[in-house]
């Protein structure tokens, strides 16, 4: 797998974002788009 396929795209970072702002729970968070909980919360946290 290639480097980038592992990497989350811009897109993503910006659906998490904007979840993040209208208080949505980061577990609905990471079901919805398919994401592993860890990977969510990541995002959430920086």
């Amino acid at each position: 797998m290639a480097p980038k396929d592992r990497e989350l795209s811009m897109e993503i970072y910006h659906r998490i974002y904007r979840l993040t702002k209208k208080n949505v729970d980061p577990q609905q968070i990471a079901a919805t788009l398919s994401l592993p909980y860890k990977t969510v919360q990541k995002v959430v946290n920086r």
